[in-house]
C-alpha cells in the first residue's frame, strides 16, 4: 500500500511538473509571437514612413523645380517711388546753393545780429 501511494504521488508531481513546463513553453511562445508581431508591424510602419517621406521629398523637389519666380518692374514701383522721394529730399538738402539762397542766408544772419540779444552771460 505504501508503494502505491508513493507511485501516485510521483505521478501527480510529474503531472504538475509537466503542466509547469507546458505553461513556461506557452508563455515563451506567446512572448515570441508578440515580439514578431510588433517587429513586423514596426517594420511595416517604418517602411510606410520612409515611403511617405520619399513622396513628400519628391513632391517638394518637383514643386521647387516647377516654381520659377519672375519679377516685373511693377513689383518694385512702390519701393522705387519711396526711395526716389527720399533721395530727392536728400538731394535738395545736400545740393549746391545758389547765389540767391546764399544772399537770403546772409540777410537772415544780419537780421538776427540786429535784433535784441537775449543771450545771458555772466
Amino acid at each position: 500500500m505504501g508503494n502505491e501511494e508513493e507511485e501516485e504521488e510521483e505521478e501527480e508531481e510529474e503531472e504538475k511538473i509537466e503542466k509547469f513546463f507546458a505553461l513556461i513553453r506557452s508563455t515563451k511562445e506567446m512572448r515570441d509571437h508578440l515580439r514578431n508581431v510588433t517587429k513586423g508591424s514596426s517594420k511595416e510602419e517604418e517602411k510606410k514612413k520612409k515611403q511617405q517621406e520619399e513622396k513628400s521629398v519628391t513632391a517638394a523637389a518637383a514643386a521647387a523645380a516647377l516654381w520659377n519666380p519672375t519679377f516685373q518692374p511693377e513689383d518694385f514701383m512702390e519701393d522705387y517711388s519711396k526711395s526716389k522721394n527720399h533721395l530727392v529730399v536728400n538731394d535738395a538738402d545736400a545740393g549746391p546753393s545758389s547765389k540767391r539762397e546764399q544772399q537770403q542766408e546772409k540777410e537772415t544772419q544780419q537780421g538776427e545780429e540786429d535784433s535784441l540779444d537775449l543771450k545771458l552771460s555772466l
